[in-house]
């Protein structure tokens, strides 16, 4: 019998990482780490973007060059599958690194490259317009950050007000911001936030993903840290369903959605369904933008994924009705995509 989806997908990482990843990064990860830096100075800001699949950053490199001019930036693509076409990204540096904890690559080249101004941006969140005006609201000297996508599984509450965390999705910071406060994106692994509030449905999760803890430390030291949703959009996790869905058979993934015994946001179930289906509606993109199929194909149409949802005996009909309408969503997001790439 399979495992349960919870069990699952920290097991598919451990196995991508270990058996796929460290092979085709090692060698030039331990380089990284001789090195005192990563430089050629540049004084342009600084995109900063890791993938683990050369499909996700082909189609984000394809969609971001529509909105941004790459002359103005520093692009760098952190390759952590080792199998990237450095031709494909003719205005990116590509460096191979090992597929660490997100917060742990980030620490790293944040530290080893030299802009000020750094906006980092996960390969399946894409802009739908330039970003000017965020660049001009960090040169507020209160503003130590602006978030582009926020998270939404529960709120920072300080002094009686809310903040949405800023999340590591799409974020626009100052360095100096970061380093001089002695802060960390990897956030401490048994620490608890006392300022964490979750709406009705949402797992209550108190320790710290990616980027929490210096958010939370951001704004208690006074720090403004505004979010401007609606820069862009995109799909959710489709790292976490390339490598679950690269490590099990069709038949076992099947088995293990049919046997999940709950969903909710913000517990690894509803991440690992959700990001499934999004797996579905990128494949639809990719083809239609290119022409042709991704390298890596999951399998399921978003008809399947919907019908072994509905089949699934545990959830109830909240449930279903929760991720049926997250799926709709995506398919707003496929057809928006569509229409901005054609």
């Amino acid at each position: 019998m399979p495992l349960p989806l919870w069990k699952a997908a920290p097991r598919a990482f451990l196995h991508f990482n270990i058996l796929k990843s460290f092979p085709k990064t090692v060698v030039q990860s331990l380089g990284l780490y001789l090195r005192q830096s990563l430089e050629k100075f540049s004084s342009k800001p600084l995109l900063l973007v890791f993938s683990i699949s050369p499909d996700h950053l082909r189609l984000w490199y394809f969609l971001a060059k529509k909105r941004i001019r790459m002359e103005d930036w520093r692009l760098v693509i952190v390759d952590s599958a080792g199998t990237f076409d450095p031709k494909l990204f003719p205005d990116a540096e590509v460096y191979r690194f090992l597929n660490i904890y997100h917060g742990r690559k980030i620490d790293f080249f944040l530290r080893h490259l030299s802009s000020e101004e750094i906006f980092i941006c996960d390969d399946d969140k894409y802009l739908e317009r330039a970003i000017d005006s965020e660049l001009r609201l960090l040169k507020n000297l209160d503003v130590a950050a602006v978030s582009l996508c926020s998270r939404n599984s529960f709120s920072f509450v300080i002094g009686g007000v809310h903040h949405k965390p800023m999340g590591s999705y799409a974020l626009l910071f100052k360095k100096s911001a970061i380093i001089e406060n002695n802060l960390f994106f990897q956030s401490p692994r048994y620490a608890v936030s006392t300022y964490k509030e979750f709406p009705v449905g949402v797992k209550h999760q108190f320790g710290y993903d990616t980027a929490d803890y210096a958010n939370e430390k951001l704004l208690l030291t006074g720090f403004e840290i505004p979010c401007a949703d609606g820069a862009v959009t995109g799909f959710d996790g489709l790292s976490t369903s390339f490598v679950f869905l690269s490590s099990y058979s069709k038949r076992d993934v099947t088995e293990m959605l049919l046997g999940a015994r709950h969903y909710s946001g913000g517990s690894v179930n509803g991440a690992v369904m959700r990001s499934i289906y999004c797996r579905t509606q990128f494949e639809e993109v990719f083809k239609a933008v290119f022409n042709e199929n991704p390298i890596f194909m999951s399998g399921y149409s978003g008809t399947e994924v919907r019908a072994i949802i509905q089949a699934n005996l545990f959830l109830d009909p909240l449930q279903k009705k929760d991720i049926l309408g997250y799926c709709d969503a995506m398919d707003n997001v496929r057809e928006k995509l569509i229409r901005q790439a054609i």
